[in-house]
């Protein structure tokens, strides 16, 4: 079994492991946020789009092509 010191080295390299995923986690997440925006700015003006509104009140009307949502 081990130590209480050896317990708390433990606990403090699982902490720092869990916050630089996390880091990585976040830093991927943007460039990837990044690049859907970018996407969907282009489909904007490029897509032909054909309107449809789900049946819920105050339902967005969404591209059936593409899935830009409409302003």
């Amino acid at each position: 079994m081990a130590d209480a010191n050896e317990l708390i080295g433990l606990k403090d390299q699982l902490h720092k492991l869990r916050r630089r995923i996390e880091k990585d986690y976040e830093a991927q997440t943007k460039e990837i946020d990044d690049a859907l925006r970018l996407i969907y700015s282009e489909l904007k003006s490029k897509c032909e789009h054909s309107w449809k509104r789900e049946a819920y009140p105050y339902a967005p009307l969404m591209c059936i092509k593409c899935g830009v949502e409409k302003p």
